[in-house]
C-alpha cells in the first residue's frame, strides 16, 4: 500500500514539474521577444549606421553594378544621332537653346566633350561629364548628360541619380524615366533594393521619394524589408515613405526592427527557392526587350535628313 501511494507521488510530481517547465519555457519566449520566434537564425541584418551615409551606399552600389553582367546590344551601338546640336542640318560647332541663343563656354565645352566621349563610346568621361553638368545653369545641357546617361543603361544609374533631384522639372521628370528604365535591366532583386536604397538616401524631393519607395513593392520580401529596416534605424526623409511601403508589404503598420524579423520568420519562404524562378524570368525579359530591338527614348527619335545629318532637336537615341 505504501509502496502503491509512493508511486502515484511520483508521478504527480513529474507531471507538475512538467508542467511548470512548459510554462516556464513559453515565459522566456515571450519575454524573448518576436525575433526569437522558432529559434531561427535572424534574417534581417542590424545596419551599420556609419555605411548609411549617401556617399558609402553610392560606392557600393557602384561596386555591385561593376561586378553585374551587362547584357550587350546585339547589334552594337550604331547610327548615333548626337546631344546637342539643336541648330539643324547645318551644324556649325555651336550649341544653342531651343531659342537660338549660343549656351555659355562652359556649356559648349561639357556638349563637344559629350559628343566626343558618346562616339567613342567612352562612358568613363561620360560620367565624369556628368558630374560637371550637375553644376550648368543651362537645363538644355543637363537634360543631353541625362539622356546619354540614360543610353548606358543599369552602368550609369549611379550618375543619373542626382538628376532626380533636378530644379528643372522636365529633367528630372526625364532622369525619372531613364532611372527607371535601368533599374529594369538588374536582374537580381537585392541588387534592385541596394540601388533604391543608395537612391532614396539621396533625395529630397517628396514625391520622387514615394515613387522610388514604391519600387520595393513587388521584390523579393527579405530585400524590401532589410531596405526599408536600414532607413527606418538611419532616419532620413524616406522614413514616413518606407514605412507605408512596410504596411504594402506586411499587412502590418511598422513598429519595430523585432517585429519585421518576426514577420519574416513566419513568412518569408526563404528556403524553397520561390524567388529564384522570378530572377530567371526577369534576366529573360530584358534579353527578350534587346532581341525585339524595343527601346525606351523618352523623346520620339528625330528622323535624320535627307542627307544623313542629324535633325533639329535630335538628342542621344537606341537605334539597333
Amino acid at each position: 500500500m505504501k509502496l502503491k501511494m509512493l508511486l502515484m507521488l511520483v508521478v504527480v510530481l513529474a507531471v507538475a514539474g512538467g508542467a511548470v517547465f512548459f510554462f516556464m519555457r513559453n515565459a522566456d519566449e515571450e519575454s524573448a521577444g518576436p525575433g526569437a520566434v522558432k529559434n531561427r537564425t535572424m534574417l534581417i541584418q542590424k545596419s551599420d549606421p556609419a555605411a548609411a551615409s549617401a556617399t558609402n551606399a553610392r560606392q557600393r552600389v557602384e561596386a555591385l553594378i561593376a561586378s553585374q553582367t551587362i547584357i550587350p546590344n546585339p547589334k552594337g551601338k550604331k547610327g548615333f544621332v548626337f546631344a546637342g546640336r539643336l541648330s539643324g542640318d547645318n551644324f556649325d560647332g555651336i550649341y544653342r537653346d531651343d531659342d537660338g541663343k549660343p549656351f555659355p563656354q562652359a556649356d559648349q565645352e561639357i556638349m563637344t566633350r559629350l559628343d566626343a566621349a558618346f562616339e567613342k563610346d567612352s562612358i568613363a568621361e561620360i560620367r565624369a561629364l556628368a558630374e560637371m553638368a550637375l553644376a550648368s545653369k543651362t537645363p538644355e545641357v543637363r537634360a543631353n548628360v541625362v539622356r546619354t546617361l540614360g543610353w548606358y543603361g543599369k552602368k550609369s544609374l549611379v550618375e543619373m541619380t542626382p538628376f532626380l533631384s533636378d530644379k528643372d522639372g522636365e529633367v528630372s521628370e526625364l532622369a525619372h524615366d531613364e532611372w527607371m528604365s535601368a533599374l529594369q535591366e538588374m536582374d537580381e532583386d537585392s541588387s534592385k533594393a541596394a540601388v533604391i536604397e543608395m537612391t532614396l538616401r539621396a533625395l529630397s524631393d517628396k514625391d520622387m521619394i514615394e515613387d522610388v519607395a514604391g519600387e520595393l513593392v513587388g521584390l523579393d520580401e527579405l530585400a524590401a524589408i532589410q531596405v526599408i529596416v536600414n532607413i527606418m534605424e538611419t532616419g532620413g526623409s524616406a522614413v514616413p515613405y518606407v514605412a507605408e511601403v512596410y504596411d504594402t508589404i506586411t499587412g502590418d503598420e511598422w513598429t519595430s526592427i523585432d517585429d519585421a524579423e518576426a514577420w519574416l520568420q513566419e513568412n518569408y519562404a526563404d528556403e524553397d527557392g520561390m524567388f529564384e524562378s522570378d530572377d530567371a524570368q526577369d534576366s529573360d525579359d530584358v534579353q527578350e526587350s534587346y532581341d525585339s530591338q524595343e527601346s525606351y527614348d523618352v523623346n520620339e527619335p528625330a528622323q535624320p535628313a535627307a542627307d544623313g545629318s542629324a535633325a533639329e532637336g535630335s538628342a542621344p537615341h537606341r537605334i539597333e
